[in-house]
């Protein structure tokens, strides 16, 4: 937990290092604080933390040692650009080991109509409406990628009576941008309150 990241940070102090990489994000907080260079990682937008979490990013992202943000897509750091108003200069794109994919094409013609939505299962996220909208447009197919296994399979139980929703999963990153090429639409109806993994 919480402590590892203490005692990482401590450690690297202890050995003198210059730079501090962390994909741990308690890590690259006590890093800063004990006045070490630091660069951090992220995998997923910060709110999925919970309110600890994020109030450490935030004090990370305000200290004078805090030298990047790395971020596996573009879409990331948008994310982290917009809604913590981080200069565009400090965030870094590096997807993760993937590469990148070309889109070659949508449906052809006469085929039914694709809607994707790529994300968490979390309440607030928006599932809720796009079921809604689901069970009122059945000539049009919804495909959910993302979410726990738990969440997947819950929705999936709620969902039994709805024949044009798909729920794919937590996927690869080339198996997500697969997704985003071959759906006609894409959606991302987030709410005002968002419920993340620790409530």
């Amino acid at each position: 937990g919480y402590l590892f990241g203490w005692l990482a940070a401590r450690e690297a102090e202890r050995r003198g290092a210059d730079l501090f990489y962390a994909r741990y994000l308690p890590g690259a907080y006590w890093s800063v604080r004990r006045g070490i260079a630091t660069i951090y990682e992220a995998h997923a937008p910060m709110e999925r933390n919970g309110r600890v979490l994020e109030w450490m990013f935030r004090r990370l992202i305000e200290d004078d040692k805090f030298i990047r943000l790395i971020t596996i897509s573009r879409s990331l750091k948008k994310y982290y650009v917009s809604n913590y108003l981080l200069d565009e200069g400090k965030v870094v794109v590096a997807p993760d080991a993937a590469e990148e994919i070309e889109c070659k094409g949508r449906r052809s013609e006469g085929k039914r109509i694709q809607v994707g939505y790529i994300g968490s299962l979390h309440k607030g996220r928006g599932i809720e409406m796009i079921l809604a909208i689901a069970e009122k447009c059945p000539e049009i197919d919804f495909n959910i990628v993302g979410g726990e296994d738990e969440e997947v399979a819950y929705w999936r139980r709620e969902t039994q009576h709805l024949h044009n929703v798909r729920f794919h999963g937590g996927i690869s990153y080339a198996e997500a941008e697969n997704h985003r090429c071959t759906n006609d639409i894409l959606v991302a109806p987030y709410q005002k309150v968002v419920r993340t993994g620790s409530g």
